[in-house]
């Protein structure tokens, strides 16, 4: 199946957000994959497409699955009504920025993260406290001490987390998983948790949702999921809240009534066939995905004066440029014929972030264009 995923698609022709019109430029910023859809799931569309496109009920069988999902992958025990559907992830945190923070609550978040999730809080007009991560023994660390710190101020009420880690690609292991839900019962704070990659971690490494270590954590938790990344078809969509408290659940949704829209038919489609059917797709992909992660540490780690640490999870590779003695790698790269995501919109000024979800051909052309930088 290795030759689905060596597979250069050319989107340069098309809108693509990531591609459209850049004829000469390798592209590898935006968080979508440029793998092709999983056949069942292509197979899927053109079959619904033939029939009549009306409005569609989220189908019981979409819940168990993610009821199934939950308990067989996390060994986590959810209910069906705990499940809210939604169009995004990102919708999802804006609409918890501007629901649950009053005007003189603060939020937290690590940096450098995923730039919507502290625009969620700018966009709220509430006030948001990072904390920055560190590098210990080459792994990025989530600064508890300081975490601990701040949450001790009355003032904080949500904190914003993501995990597995984007950009960092860090994926949370039990010890400190563990250790951040206790600190959040034991301030009183609630979590939006966007667990949009899940499904993307690598080796030993296994995913433990923040909610399913207890109902002291789970009550405070508000889980977003999604398999628009992990299955190929973020342009589609569709995400899922899963809102143990009753009281949480009945609050985001009588405030949020008439800002959700349902999700279409094509998106629900979609999501059940990626859940029932495409486990041995994902697995090939994530053992791809491994493969040029391991490709890129072996090139770019000869490379003394970029500092890159192996991700745990997603398909991202967070890259330190500081001692190059470059200010501008970001443009320094583009000039010679590759784009990669600029660290400034995450929160770290320095570094830039390469999406490695693509054929290996392409990344080692990108590889080549790093090397020749520095001949």
């Amino acid at each position: 199946m290795r030759e689905i995923f060596d597979k250069v698609n050319n989107r340069v022709t098309s809108n693509s957000s990531k591609w459209a019109k850049k004829e000469n430029i390798i592209a590898l910023t935006i968080g979508d994959s440029d793998f092709s859809l999983p056949s069942p799931i292509r197979d899927s569309l053109v079959e619904r497409v033939d029939q009549v496109l009306g409005y569609d009920n989220i189908s019981e069988s979409l819940n168990d699955l993610i009821v199934a999902r939950a308990d067989s992958l996390y060994n986590w025990k959810i209910e069906k009504n705990w499940i809210v559907y939604m169009p995004s992830i990102v919708l999802g945190l804006n609409l918890c920025c501007r629901i649950f923070l009053d005007k003189n609550q603060k939020a937290i978040s690590e940096l450098p993260v995923y730039p919507p999730i502290f625009n969620a809080v700018t966009n709220a007009n509430r006030c948001l406290k990072t904390l920055d991560s560190y590098n210990s023994d080459g792994r990025w660390t989530f600064n508890f001490e300081k975490f601990s710190d701040l949450t001790k101020e009355k003032a904080f009420k949500l904190v914003l987390l993501c995990n597995p880690q984007n950009p960092l690609g860090r994926a949370m292991n039990k010890e400190e998983i563990k250790r951040l839900a206790e600190i959040c019962v034991e301030n009183d704070l609630l979590v939006c948790s966007d667990e949009m990659h899940a499904d993307i971690v690598y080796e030993k490494r296994k995913h433990i949702p923040l909610a399913s270590l207890g109902e002291s954590i789970s009550q405070r938790t508000i889980t977003f999921m999604s398999p628009s990344k992990s299955h190929a078809m973020s342009g589609l969509g569709g995400a899922f809240a899963v809102i143990p408290n009753d009281k949480l659940r009945e609050r985001l949704l009588s405030e949020s009534k008439g800002l959700i829209p349902d999700l279409n038919i094509l998106t629900l489609t979609a999501m059940e066939v990626a859940y029932a059917e495409c486990d041995p797709w994902l697995h090939k992909m994530l053992t791809y995905l491994e493969g040029n992660r391991n490709f890129l540490m072996t090139n770019l780690g000869e490379l003394k004066r970029i500092e890159i640490t192996e991700p745990e999870g997603t398909y991202f590779l967070w890259m330190d440029f500081r001692k190059t003695g470059r200010d501008h790698p970001s443009e320094d790269l583009l000039s010679r014929g590759l784009e990669l995501s600029n660290g400034v919109h995450f929160g770290g000024e320095g570094f830039l972030r390469m999406n490695f979800a693509c054929p290996r051909s392409v990344l080692g052309e990108a590889c080549g264009i790093i090397k020749d930088l520095f001949d």
